[in-house]
């Protein structure tokens, strides 16, 4: 069974040099940032476990995505052989498992117990409008046709119950929306934190929209990803995530101040993006939940690994 945890005991025990843990307090406010900043500078691109979160309970792990070799080592293949295998993995899907229960719901808040900024949202940036959830696996089905999509999407948190979230004009999850909206009803959402690489790699896949993108994920694992029921709304999440958020709805794009936009630390030409809201209406996770994290250049190198 393929897991974020499964993953880092085999890269702690197999790939030593590859694994590193930071057992200072970290400060997700800029302090991680500049660690893995700090590496790059040495050509380094470990995966690193930082325990102890500034202001969370929740330790943070970042860099599980960082290199070719660890994108390949995920799939058991030489760093040579990831694009090739990616594709005929890519072209030999496995339908998801579902089961009835699973570690991502041994606690679930709701209600007043819901407070999403007790997780260590990393501000990466200067220009950051705010604390980010930047490994977000976003899942979400067709309203039609029940075919379901992940995808990266960065969250801003706002406030307990609330983060904004871009939705790229003509994705999936842009298409899955408009014929929400046109249907006259919500989205149900969920994002996924604590993500084993091939549940990336399987959501970065460019196949067409009525293919399903858990599907793939469990071609590139060779086996059945697990799925369980999300306790809020007719949708599944990986059962053996860290933590998955269910989100109520998604709204049109939302204003602040009159503004309908959100810098972010890279923006696209120059300019903002546009945003939406969505209100979180339930966690579920294990007794230990850990948060992933992605920082800017990581998700480039996970995308031109599969390119």
């Amino acid at each position: 069974m393929k897991t974020l945890r499964s993953f880092m005991e085999e890269v702690k025990t197999r790939l030593p040099e590859e694994y590193m843990e930071y057992r200072e307090e970290v400060d997700p406010r800029f302090e991680v940032t500049a660690i893995v900043e700090e590496l790059i500078r040495v050509n380094r691109y470990p995966v690193i476990f930082f325990p102890r979160a500034k202001g969370s309970r929740y330790p943070i792990v970042v860099g599980v995505a960082a290199s070719r070799k660890l994108m390949a080592f995920a799939m058991g293949v030489p760093a040579s052989d990831l694009v090739p295998e990616f594709r005929r993995r890519e072209q030999q899907p496995i339908a998801p498992a579902m089961v009835s229960s699973g570690p991502v719901q041994e606690v679930i808040k709701k209600g007043s117990d819901l407070d999403i900024t007790e997780l260590p949202h990393i501000t990466a940036h200067e220009a950051d409008a705010g604390p980010y959830i930047t490994a977000g696996l976003m899942v979400a089905k067709d309203p039609e046709t029940g075919v379901r999509n992940s995808a990266f999407i960065r969250c801003q948190i706002v406030d307990r119950e609330t983060a904004y979230i871009h939705i790229h004009p003509g994705k999936h999850l842009d298409v899955y929306h408009k014929k929400a909206e046109r249907m006259n009803k919500p989205l149900p959402v969920a994002v996924v934190l604590g993500s084993h690489p091939l549940w990336m790699l399987g959501s970065l896949s460019l196949v067409p929209i009525d293919v399903d993108e858990l599907d793939v994920v469990g071609g590139l694992m060779q086996e059945p990803l697990r799925l369980v029921r999300c306790v809020t709304c007719d949708l599944e999440a990986m059962a053996d995530a860290e933590i998955v958020q269910e989100l109520e709805h998604l709204d049109a794009e939302v204003e602040d101040g009159g503004q309908r936009y959100v810098p972010r630390a890279c923006p696209v030409n120059g300019q903002p993006v546009p945003r939406n809201g969505a209100d979180v209406i339930a966690i579920g996770e294990p007794e230990d939940g850990m948060c992933l994290f992605l920082l800017y250049r990581e998700g480039l190198l996970c995308v031109a690994s599969v390119l």
